[in-house]
């Protein structure tokens, strides 16, 4: 069952903002010394709307075989589908490959889309598929909605978000783990903070970051499990039982408060 956590709005912005590429809000503007802006603040209810809408009628092209990258931010496709070819370097993301992917998503994704929590600008959902399966969609207005991550956890995995405050911090944690488990390394790479890439990527031949050594180090974490669960959650701490091991996610913002990422990963 999906545990859907509505934030008030007088909250809000002390809880989220997530988002891989995604920049803080911009600053309030003044027309004057003391005197507000005359532009009205936008309304977090109407955001919310157009991101719901926004996410259930991708998620629905997804399935239907019909997502198109046009729909993810520049970001997201660096990530989810970096330049294979040499006139893709400059853009770095190839939408050609990010268009094949979604099409492989087609039978992954859910349809059932609740919100987890907003900023205003930033929406995190929740979509629950037929078989179980969790998608994880994040939105961002950035002169425009855009998806700016889909996440899908592992076949037959309980759908439900783990108890506690934190409903940036789960979604982080989350888009980690089930990135491990389901062997989508490079998505999990993309959550972690630059020192938990130098600490968990380290080369043993020279001690700097390489991924093929984060990925052997990832691999050892999930130890062949499937599967996992997330009982306890705080604003910047979760804790998961991966394959019979106990695992704290440390999560702090990114470029936002609410674009947490991992920044320790501890295994006992």
């Amino acid at each position: 069952m999906i545990v859907t956590r509505i934030v008030p709005p007088g909250v809000l912005a002390t809880l989220l903002a997530v988002a891989v590429g995604c920049a803080p809000p911009p600053p309030t503007s003044s027309s004057g010394a003391g005197k507000p802006s005359s532009e009205a603040a936008p309304s977090t209810d109407a955001f919310v709307s157009k991101a719901r809408t926004f996410a259930a009628d991708f998620l629905k092209a997804v399935k239907a075989g019909k997502g198109e990258p046009a729909q993810l931010s520049a970001a997201f496709k660096k990530v989810y589908a970096p330049a294979e070819l040499e006139v893709e370097k400059a853009q770095g993301y190839s939408d050609t490959a990010a268009g094949q992917l979604l099409k492989l998503a087609a039978t992954e994704v859910g349809d059932d889309v609740s919100i987890a929590s907003t900023d205003g600008r930033v929406a995190l959902f929740v979509a629950k598929g037929k078989t179980g399966e969790r998608t994880l969609v994040r939105v961002v207005d950035d002169g425009g909605l855009k998806i700016d991550w889909l996440g899908i956890s592992p076949k037959n995995l309980t759908v439900e978000l783990v108890k506690g405050d934190g409903t940036a911090a789960q979604f982080a944690a989350m888009t980690f783990v089930d990135a491990v488990l389901t062997r989508k390394f490079h998505l999990a790479e993309a959550v972690l903070t630059e020192s938990a890439r130098a600490k968990l990527g380290a080369s043993v031949l020279d001690g700097k970051y390489n991924f093929g050594a984060l990925k052997t180090k990832l691999e050892e974490l999930i130890g062949g499990a499937a599967t996992y669960t997330a009982p306890a959650a705080t604003k910047d701490t979760v804790t998961a039982t991966i394959g019979g091991k106990t695992v704290t996610l440390k999560l702090t913002a990114g470029r936002s408060p609410a674009e947490m990422k991992v920044d320790q990963v501890e295994v006992k």
